[in-house]
């Protein structure tokens, strides 16, 4: 394995993480959204990142890729507010699935999973400039 392999899979790792801070970022912005689709009111469905591996190397090392982003199974919340004016016709309001302490949770682990790659790719750095450095 070369350096610039471990490089090409902090790479992906980088991409995934980013993308991860941003569908958190998106949930908790959206935990009290609703949409209006189709005629009807609709509570924000919270988002995730379901991962895989990415193209193994010769030694069968891989990256990391987001294979897709889906919708939440999680249920609605739903609080008795028979005043709003979303409020169905028992008086219940149906509100976002986001969990903020799970998205809260969510974000600082994938930026310390973030930081982490960072670190990783200074040591590359230093390993590939001092290797250099040597060969003068």
């Amino acid at each position: 394995m070369s350096l610039t392999n471990i490089l090409n899979i902090c790479n992906t790792a980088l991409n995934v993480e980013e993308k991860r801070i941003e569908i958190s970022a998106n949930n908790l912005a959206n935990s009290e959204s609703t949409d209006y689709k189709n005629g009807k009111f609709t509570p924000y469905t919270a988002k995730i990142a379901i991962l895989s591996t990415y193209k193994k190397d010769k030694y069968g090392l891989e990256g990391v890729k987001i294979k897709e982003i889906v919708k939440t199974k999680d249920p609605y919340k739903k609080i008795y507010n028979p005043n709003h004016p979303l409020s169905d016709s028992k008086g219940y309001l149906k509100l976002s699935n986001v969990n903020v302490l799970n998205e809260t949770v969510n974000y600082l682990n994938a930026s310390r999973r973030y930081e982490a790659n960072l670190e990783m790719i200074k040591t590359i750095k230093y390993m590939l400039l001092k290797t250099v450095s040597i060969c003068k």
